[in-house]
């Protein structure tokens, strides 16, 4: 393998780590998102289900 293809594949790794860095980024947001949710859509639940709109 010679020094050019052996800088690619090193250039490549690189990229990789970086979009890997990015992808546990997002599924942190993801994380905090989906908890915010489920506490807002609790609320939601518990002021529906107290006005008793099933007969």
């Amino acid at each position: 393998m010679d020094a050019a293809a052996q800088s690619h594949i090193g250039d490549l790794l690189e990229m990789h780590e970086k979009n890997m860095v990015s992808t546990e980024d997002i599924q942190r947001r993801k994380k905090f998102a989906d908890e915010a949710f489920a506490r807002r859509f609790d609320e939601v639940m518990k002021k529906h289900n107290s006005a008793d709109y099933v007969q």
